[in-house]
């Protein structure tokens, strides 16, 4: 997200009662520690605090000129409009909206993202 959303404090916290309990569920513990590693679940930990997401720095792109391609999906608003955003601000910005498709992009849609990476990588040959 590029900014925070007038109504972060609703969402963070519908956010973070979820993750509370996807932590009691030890059979969705058990899946995200054989899919991430142990120690995964400190993420959590970090985002029960309103005040863990890193909006200083996402706010823009300042400071590089380097290709960055972002893509989000279509079902997640506010990643859509950070998107867009840093694509209007930002020559060197590449930005890719996926349909039918919210923040887990790569696994949602794994052709489509495989799709763009692939053209962005192609555009900046070493």
């Amino acid at each position: 997200m590029a900014e925070k959303p007038v109504h972060w404090l609703e969402i963070h916290e519908k956010e973070a009662a979820f993750q509370r309990q996807l932590r009691e569920n030890k059979d969705v513990e058990k899946h995200f520690t054989d899919l991430h590693g142990p120690g995964w679940e400190k993420l959590l930990d970090l985002a029960q605090d309103e005040n863990w997401y890193p909006f200083s720095y996402t706010k823009d792109l300042d400071g590089g000129s380097f290709p960055v391609l972002c893509i989000a999906g279509e079902e997640n608003e506010h990643e859509t409009a950070g998107v867009l955003k840093y694509k209007r601000n930002h020559k060197h910005v590449h930005g890719a909206v996926v349909p039918f498709a919210s923040h887990l992009v790569h696994q949602q849609k794994p052709e489509d993202f495989n799709r763009f990476l692939h053209q962005f990588l192609e555009s900046y040959p070493l």
